[in-house]
């Protein structure tokens, strides 16, 4: 379930919010800029409360270390390319 959370609500978001607000994908298909902002909002919203979920546990999942975490992080990761950053300040749970 968790796994599914990641990719549906950070990992989807953060793909399409690069694909509709960046002009790597240009040349490609039709951007919509008013959808990117949206998925970018999204993923902003499932950073925070990655955040607070974070603050009582070491692992999105559970005790080990499962495969949502590893889809948030490469998510994390790929955010990067359009200005997304994780801030140790705001968010120091999930910086951590």
């Amino acid at each position: 379930m968790w796994h599914r959370r990641m990719e549906r609500n950070l990992l989807y978001p953060v793909a399409l919010a690069l694909r509709h607000t960046t002009v790597h994908f240009a040349d490609r298909e039709r951007m919509f800029s008013d959808y990117g902002a949206d998925c970018l909002a999204t993923a902003s919203r499932m950073s925070d409360f990655l955040d607070r979920h974070l603050a009582g546990q070491t692992w999105i999942a559970g005790p080990a270390f499962p495969v949502a975490d590893i889809t948030a992080a490469a998510a994390i990761d790929f955010a990067r390319i359009i200005k997304q950053r994780i801030d140790p300040d705001t968010q120091p749970h999930l910086a951590a």
